[in-house]
């Protein structure tokens, strides 16, 4: 089936470094907003709140992660806790884009599911970044995909 899935909107607030200024976290409150068509949307207003964090542990080369907390809406109008971590490895390949793998889990109520994917990631200007990535479902059964997205950061000076 195709379509488009719902629109988010995220704020990423930063922690202050640590480690010598290697290691970056930062708070990530963000809310889903029902617009998908068919089986991409949920139907629903969605809240979830995320820790971020990106370690350097050598010139070029990135590890990172993200654990998150959502409150999916259910069928018969409650609630599913939704859980969401993930861990990538990520390579510079010039001043302003970057190579990644990436291998996380989701899970909601009692369904569990864990992905791998590939992808990369374009600075346009300061304040303007898009990727692309694909990858594959392995569990439970599996299926590959694709996808795009772009963030905006605003500053407060």
């Amino acid at each position: 089936e195709r379509g488009h899935a719902d629109v988010s909107a995220a704020a990423k607030i930063a922690l202050p470094r640590v480690l010598g200024g290697r290691m970056d976290m930062a708070l990530l409150p963000e809310v889903s907003l029902p617009g998908g068509t068919g089986e991409f949307t949920r139907g629903s207003v969605e809240p979830s709140f995320g820790f971020l964090w990106a370690l350097s542990p050598a010139d070029g080369w990135d590890l990172s992660g993200v654990a998150q907390v959502a409150a999916h809406g259910a069928g018969d109008g409650g609630r599913l806790r939704a859980t969401a971590v993930s861990a990538a490895l990520g390579r510079t390949w010039h001043d302003r884009g970057s190579v990644y793998v990436e291998a996380y889990r989701i899970s909601e109520g009692a369904l569990s599911r864990w992905a791998l994917d590939a992808g990369a990631s374009h600075l346009f200007g300061d304040d303007v970044a898009a990727d692309v990535s694909a990858g594959r479902s392995i569990t439970p059964s599996g299926g590959w995909f694709v996808a795009a997205g772009a963030a905006f950061r605003h500053l407060r000076r």
